[in-house]
């Protein structure tokens, strides 16, 4: 049949066929075309019209197609059939006899039979050619599928053996070699705390339905995230590293535990003074729910400019004001009364969110600035009155062996209270000193109270050392009075020393009866 008039298409398509009359399923001719398999479909269809291939439905949905062979002689005719391809001249049909006529039919039938089968196999290896070639199209398809979804795939079996893995997939996961192919994947992915990889093909295979699930890989010291999902001969299974994530989530979550632990309140602003963001705390503080404050002027939450100036102030690393130091300003709280509030603000990424955005940490502090008020006027109270002790020294030492405060009326001590304030106590104090008086502050610090005379350059000193506690009845603090007790103690002395005298001259004075 004439196919010089075929388009270009059309022609390629026949071409698809090697006239042998094996038939070819849609897929497999569109398999080796540029085109889709409906545009593959069309193209046949227009051939089977023109009587150049013949068609037949195999099946529900199914269709097949074959370009018939070309037309061959039978035995007895004039012309001799395909056995060996040449002329026969004629014969009377007479001439041959019964045995004749069955030893050709049975070698034309054998040489059919070879021919078939070469035929056959020929059409097999062409098929298996083409399956390879899709296969190969497939797997190509599939790798770049999964690095544009930034993963790694892993196919399994029904017997949960790796029957294919993208490149990276076995790097990704710390294999030793770069082909598992064959593999248990219990042996390729890692296990959980309470099941393994196979628990995880296992649970896709019979319930139909995806798995995800997180690993730790010590191999490659990353996590990777396992995603499962059931296919037509297996389970596909998807590896994508989430190390960053992870950490980022953790420190995220460690974040706002911190804030959660604070009494701190939170809020955004972007570059307009309006809220974008406001967490429980922060609403608390200006009597209003985090959902209202959103869309809000700064100035309408707090009646306060130089709040909405303080935290427009931070633009980045050369903006006017810095981040870790805090600024205090008051504020007029709902209930009208005047509070104390120190910020923080910085500002926000600009990649995650608008230019101008900044993240303000509020405190309030109304009732810290009144306790150190307090604690300042207290504090001085009792510097009048340890500087009014005579001949002693007073002194209170914290829980690192600091001195808190130093007072007294001493003319000889180490050096002055400034000098000492602030101080610990062995970087001050000779070592001698030190020694003497740091495990009576040890001692009270421990909630037991001491007592002790030390010497020190020639002088007595009587030591009293006794914890201080809060109200909740815990040791905050070690409290110390040293007086000179040397003239006392030299008086003593020269006291015993006479009392001794005395008793033995008494012992040594001669009797009356003596004396005669």
């Amino acid at each position: 049949m004439d196919t010089s008039s075929l388009s270009t298409p059309l022609a390629e398509t026949l071409a698809a066929f090697d006239g042998s009359g094996t038939p070819l399923a849609t897929p497999e001719v569109a398999a080796g075309l540029s085109v889709g398999r409906r545009g593959t479909y069309e193209r046949l269809r227009t051939l089977a019209d023109r009587g150049l291939i013949r068609t037949k439905k195999v099946g529900a949905n199914a269709r097949i197609w074959w370009r018939p062979g070309p037309p061959t002689g039978t035995v007895g005719s004039d012309t001799r059939g395909p056995v060996d391809g040449s002329a026969r001249g004629p014969a009377p049909a007479a001439a041959a006899s019964s045995t004749e006529l069955t030893a050709a039919l049975g070698a034309a039938a054998r040489a059919g039979s070879a021919i078939a089968a070469i035929v056959d196999a020929s059409g097999a290896e062409s098929r298996i050619r083409r399956l390879e070639r899709r296969c190969e199209s497939l797997r190509a398809e599939l790798s770049t599928t999964a690095a544009r979804l930034g993963a790694e795939f892993v196919a399994v079996d029904a017997a949960s053996r790796i029957t294919w893995h993208s490149p990276d997939a076995a790097t990704l996961l710390g294999v030793a070699r770069a082909d598992a192919v064959g593999w248990p994947v219990s042996e390729a992915l890692p296990a959980g705390d309470d099941e393994d990889a196979d628990d995880v093909v296992r649970q896709v295979m019979e319930s139909g339905e995806s798995v995800r699930v997180e690993r730790p890989v010590p191999a490659a010291e990353i996590r990777i995230e396992i995603s499962a999902f059931p296919s037509a001969t297996g389970v596909s299974v998807y590896l994508r590293d989430v190390t960053d994530r992870v950490r980022r989530a953790r420190a995220l979550a460690r974040h706002e535990a911190a804030v959660t632990a604070t009494a701190d309140g939170a809020f955004a602003v972007d570059a307009d003074g309006r809220v974008t963001w406001a967490d429980e705390t922060f609403a608390s503080l200006v009597d209003e729910t985090p959902a209202a404050l959103v869309g809000t002027a700064l100035p309408a939450v707090v009646d306060d400019d130089r709040l909405l100036e303080v935290v427009q102030s931070v633009t980045g690393s050369d903006g006017d004001a810095d981040p870790s130091t805090p600024v205090e300003t008051t504020v007029t709280g709902p209930d009208d009364a005047q509070r104390i509030w120190e910020l923080r603000a910085a500002p926000v990424d600009s990649s995650t969110t608008g230019d101008g955005e900044r993240a303000v940490v509020v405190r309030d502090v109304t009732e810290q600035r009144d306790r150190e008020r307090s604690l300042a006027e207290s504090g001085a109270r009792l510097r009048t009155l340890v500087d009014a002790i005579p001949n002693g020294t007073v002194t209170l030492v914290s829980p690192d062996l600091r001195y808190r405060t130093v007072g007294g009326t001493t003319s000889d001590a180490v050096a002055s209270a400034d000098e000492l304030e602030g101080r610990r106590l062995r970087d001050v104090l000779p070592e001698a000193v030190a020694d003497g008086v740091i495990p009576g502050y040890e001692s009270a610090l421990a909630g037991e109270p001491a007592t002790s005379e030390q010497v020190f350059g020639g002088r007595t000193y009587e030591c009293h050392h006794r914890p201080v506690r809060d109200d909740e009845g815990r040791v905050v603090s070690a409290f110390g009075i040293a007086y000179d007790v040397t003239e006392r103690t030299r008086t003593e002395r020269t006291l015993r020393r006479q009392a001794v005298s005395a008793g033995g001259r008494r012992r040594t004075r001669p009797t009356r009866a003596g004396r005669r």
